[in-house]
């Protein structure tokens, strides 16, 4: 008759441990993922396209590149956690509606934004223009003639003149100002620094501000261009000026040194630190478990044979060897 025996299924500690292992390895893949910049060209597909295009091609910023279509696009992203900085260019107050106060938040609580045309319009992006990116524009300043173009003229020198000349001219048709009852550009008030101005008239044309908080905005008023490819105006022209792309690639790099992303980047490395710290104490403890498998293991060995050496010794004892006389 043959005797079925149960036989205990042992899972060794090193099968559990390594279960635990991959179920907490998600979070190693938040090490690898990388900073996400949005662009926003308001209904201008194209120049949003070039936008994206100068941004990725740019080795300095290693990002995600994001295009939104919308403002509540624009509005659901900045409570994205991985976000670095949003990139507008609006031509119409229409693409910027519900936008001031999420952003303005967006801003005060540590996040990078850099701003082209409407948002440093106060009409079209109300407290933008002013608590975000600081303008104040209640006036529009236009250029004509044949080569209308602002000659940038540096006001003062940062991270955002990098690379660049003294003085250089970008196309425009003109930019947003904040002037008197009498039609005279005046000081923007607030703190924040002019880092290009109109060579002509001292208005400002790049505006560097920081919020108390740590947020980092960069506002560009000057930067009014067309879709019409035959005018000299064409934003496609200004793609092919070597000056403006930096300034462009200057004005984000700086932006993302925001407050909001370092501590994104602090909580993510805390928290690979403590996934690596877990995953070093659960390595230790089975093989520690497995040294003392394996011990038992030779201890009920080593019984085993010397039980059967009594049995043996017994049977010999018993069976083999002649009783004495």
């Amino acid at each position: 008759m043959v005797i079925h025996q149960s036989v205990p299924v042992i899972i060794k500690p090193i099968c559990v441990v390594s279960v635990l292992v991959l179920a907490l390895s998600g979070f190693c893949y938040r090490s690898a993922a990388m900073p996400v910049v949005v662009v926003y060209g308001g209904g201008e597909d194209e120049l949003a396209s070039m936008l994206v295009e100068l941004i990725e091609s740019e080795e300095r910023i290693d990002a995600e590149v994001l295009v939104v279509n919308s403002p509540e696009a624009v509005r659901l992203s900045a409570a994205m956690p991985d976000l670095a900085c949003i990139l507008i260019y609006a031509d119409h107050r229409d693409d910027l509606v519900e936008l001031p106060e999420p952003l303005t938040a967006f801003f005060e609580g540590g996040g990078g934004l850099v701003g082209l045309r409407e948002v440093c319009s106060l009409p079209a992006a109300e407290e933008l223009s002013m608590e975000v990116f600081p303008v104040h524009g209640n006036h529009t300043l236009r250029l004509s003639g044949s080569t209308r173009a602002f000659l940038y003229r540096v006001g003062e020198g940062m991270e955002i003149t990098e690379g660049l000349p003294e003085s250089f001219e970008v196309l425009s048709l003109g930019t947003y100002v904040s002037v008197d009852s009498d039609g005279d550009p005046i000081q923007i008030p607030g703190n924040h620094r002019t880092v290009y101005r109109d060579a002509e008239t001292g208005s400002p044309l790049v505006v560097a501000h920081e919020s108390e908080n740590g947020g980092r905005s960069v506002a560009l008023p000057g930067i009014m261009v067309v879709s019409n490819e035959r005018v000299d105006v064409y934003y496609g022209n200004l793609f092919l000026d070597g000056n403006f792309t930096t300034l462009i690639a200057n004005s984000v790099v700086w932006a993302m040194g925001n407050s909001r992303f370092e501590a994104m980047e602090q909580d993510l490395q805390q928290e690979i630190d403590e996934f690596n710290a877990i995953q070093e104490e659960l390595r230790s403890e089975a093989e520690s478990a497995e040294g003392e498998r394996r011990t038992r293991r030779l201890y009920y060995l080593v019984g085993f044979w010397a039980g059967g050496l009594v049995v043996c010794g017994l049977i010999l004892f018993r069976l083999v060897l002649p009783p004495q006389a």
